[in-house]
């Protein structure tokens, strides 16, 4: 019987030192992700946002950040495509490749098939980049977004 509660007794303090373990890592969880996110603040410190204001000056209206329809040729049919394949910004339609936005006209019908895709991602680079007056001047030169 001494052998079972000198077992027992074990068992007890091996959980009790598995619980104070994880309370100690619980604890020190909040401070790491604490510093991880002052890093990521500090790192979006560094870039500034865009400043829209100078996007109304340049290009004449009043946009709102990541908005697809801002692209030439891109409405809110064609917007709503992009954000059914997971494209939601302009930097994610920027890194698109024109070919995944061509297959993703074509199988939405034929509705789409008049659309050019070619352009989208640089119009949607300068965008997501703030370069208002270069976005003002290709879009200028396009045909519904051709």
């Amino acid at each position: 019987m001494a052998e079972e509660t000198a077992a027992e007794e074990t068992a007890v303090e091996e959980t009790a030192a598995e619980e104070t373990a994880a309370e100690e890592t619980a604890a020190a969880a909040p401070a790491a992700v604490q510093g991880f996110a002052a890093v990521s603040d500090s790192d979006s410190a560094d870039s500034e946002p865009l400043d829209l204001t100078g996007a109304e000056a340049a290009i004449g209206k009043k946009i709102k950040l990541d908005d697809l329809k801002v692209v030439e040729g891109i409405g809110p049919k064609i917007a709503e495509l992009c954000e059914n394949i997971g494209i939601t910004t302009w930097a994610g339609l920027a890194d698109t490749p024109v070919s995944t936005l061509q297959s993703m006209l074509d199988e939405a019908g034929p509705a789409f098939t008049m659309q050019n895709p070619g352009t989208w991602p640089e119009q949607a680079g300068l965008l997501a980049t703030g370069k208002w007056a270069a976005f003002k001047e290709l879009t200028d030169r396009l045909d519904g977004g051709k």
